[in-house]
């Protein structure tokens, strides 16, 4: 049996009738049915590698806003309709909380590039507070607390203290649901006290390749299989792989979409997609595709279009998948002999 990509292929389990002693037919039954048994759970495995991981590149451009030295400033989003994804906001409904980091030590530079490579670490961390608006659009830096408690912020907001990021999100986790973000510096010679968002506060560039990696070969029309990315060991992003970070499995279709195309879109993969399937998880390595929840049940991959399965973290500050792949379903061509493999789709 060949491996391809670390995946098991699909094998025909046709089995030939017997013939002779009644007690050998038996033997040869038990045998038949193990045998079923261990290719039914060869074909329901799907094991991803990293061969067939994605490559994705993405960089931020965050605007510095120059504002008074040792002032309250105020930020303002209400004129904001547009997040760093092109996606539409409400200014009211669409922002849950207003953030504000210090990086003590790093710069407006090394501050992107670690967003962009999704490095950031508590370590980097000197300030954090945060404030939950309510229906407001803008609120003073002074209203921004840690966890409740009134740490007079404001007081550090001088210059040469660090690097102090704003960002608006949607959802409660810190560092989650990131829709804009702008760098606040405390210059003496500045006299502005408000921040303006603005739908060019953080520029998102990114590219995407989907046309490098193995596809992933899929039995067609199986329900029940099992995603197993134990051997997974980088993301896409080039770093190591934290499989404990992996939270929720998503597979797409689309049907009048190539990878190409999908490579241009790539922010939209969720809303794109004509039925999508998302299964979560917590813990472990495995994912039963059945159990997976969407519009109807899970029905299996077919040669319909673009199929994609992306292992994704839903707490992480990065939206970027750390594992995406392309499936390929395998039909089983007519008159294939007992154990016979079928070969992956040409690329």
């Amino acid at each position: 049996m060949r491996l391809r990509g670390a995946v098991y292929l699909w094998l025909l389990a046709a089995i030939p009738a017997c013939s002779g002693d009644p007690e050998d037919d038996d033997t040869a039954d038990d045998d038949a049915a193990d045998d079923d048994a261990a290719d039914d759970d060869v074909a329901s495995t799907l094991t991803l590698s990293d061969s067939q991981n994605y490559d994705f590149e993405g960089t931020l451009d965050i605007r510095p806003y120059d504002l008074a030295d040792g002032s309250d400033p105020l930020f303002d989003w209400s004129g904001l309709d547009t997040d760093l994804q092109g996606h539409p906001l409400d200014p009211v409904t669409d922002v849950d909380q207003v953030t504000i980091v210090v990086f003590r030590y790093l710069s407006e530079g090394e501050v992107e590039e670690k967003l962009s490579s999704n490095t950031l670490e508590q370590v980097d961390v000197g300030l954090f507070a945060s404030v939950d608006p309510g229906d407001a659009t803008s609120v003073r830096l002074s209203e921004l607390t840690l966890m409740g408690n009134d740490i007079d912020v404001e007081q550090y907001f001088v210059e040469g203290y660090g690097t102090w990021l704003v960002s608006l999100a949607t959802g409660s986790t810190p560092g989650v649901g990131t829709r804009m973000a702008a760098f606040a510096r405390p210059l003496p010679s500045e006299a502005e006290t408000t921040l303006t968002f603005a739908a060019d506060s953080t520029v998102l560039d990114f590219t995407v390749d989907l046309a490098s990696l193995d596809p992933l070969p899929a039995p067609a029309g199986v329900e029940e299989l099992t995603v197993d990315w134990s051997g997974v060991g980088t993301d896409g992003l080039g770093n190591a792989f934290q499989a404990d970070s992996i939270d929720r499995v998503m597979v797409g279709q689309y049907t009048s979409l190539a990878p190409a195309d999908l490579e241009e879109q790539f922010l939209d993969l969720e809303i794109l997609a004509d039925s999508l399937w998302r299964l979560d998880v917590s813990g472990g390595t495995e994912a039963a595709l059945g159990q997976a929840a969407g519009d109807a049940p899970f029905p299996g991959f077919d040669s319909a279009g673009t199929w994609v399965l992306a292992l994704q973290c839903t707490t992480c500050a990065n939206p970027a998948p750390p594992f995406l792949t392309l499936v390929e379903a395998q039909h089983a061509a007519a008159g294939e002999q007992e154990g016979a493999e079928v070969s992956p789709v040409p690329r």
